[in-house]
């Protein structure tokens, strides 16, 4: 995208016949004008592609969305966004990692106590198999939407 709005910019200073002046400050003013236009552009597409919402909130109902979009470590739009896609069911991140910590943690314990042989090998690799299976489906329910 880079080297085609390069390639765009030089073909409008060479039709604005800039680009073989010596005068760097009509050059500057074409380059701005350039990229003027191309945001204003960038920005209608934008418009068109997506749609936003305005929505005002008292003082106290956006003390309310703040806070809970605290405890799920998001930014207030994020929030409001998630909750309204999710249907309330945002999954804090942080809390889903303190989750698959403590049962990397079981994991590893059944397989400390295999090694010391403080569990027989069969049942504790059945136990580990058992801690895969409940990080993959509770993992599947809880999955965020991305916010």
């Amino acid at each position: 995208m880079k080297r085609k709005s390069i390639n765009l910019l030089y073909a409008f200073l060479e039709q604005k016949g800039v680009l073989h002046t010596e005068d760097s400050d009509l050059i500057q003013r074409a380059k701005d004008e350039y990229w003027k236009n191309y945001r204003r552009e960038w920005r209608k597409n934008k418009r068109h592609q997506n749609k936003s919402y305005t929505i005002l909130l008292n003082y106290d109902e956006a003390k309310q969305v703040i806070n809970e979009a605290k405890k799920y470590h998001a930014s207030p739009t994020q929030y409001i966004k998630g909750t309204a896609l999710a249907g309330k069911q945002i999954a804090d991140p942080v809390a889903i990692g303190k989750l698959r910590e403590l049962l990397y943690a079981h994991y590893n314990s059944l397989q400390a106590y295999i090694d010391k042989k403080i569990l027989p090998e069969s049942l504790g690799h059945k136990m580990m198999e058992d801690v895969a299976e409940i990080e993959k489906k509770t993992f599947a329910i809880l999955a965020p939407r991305k916010l």
